[in-house]
């Protein structure tokens, strides 16, 4: 049984949806452990002058 072409182009019109979603998701997931890091650093840092400011 032989497909037809809507078919074909329906499951790489999928697919790409799909490799889409899994890009967007990579992106949203870096950027938000860059921003938790930054974060982080940002009140390691805030942590260090109170405590050097105390002294």
């Amino acid at each position: 049984m032989e497909l037809s072409a809507i078919w074909y182009f329906s499951a790489i019109l999928a697919n790409a949806l799909v490799i889409g979603l899994l890009v967007y998701i990579a992106v949203l997931a870096t950027a938000y452990y860059i921003e938790r890091c930054l974060s982080l650093r940002e009140s390691r840092r805030k942590e260090f002058h109170r405590r050097r400011a105390g002294r």
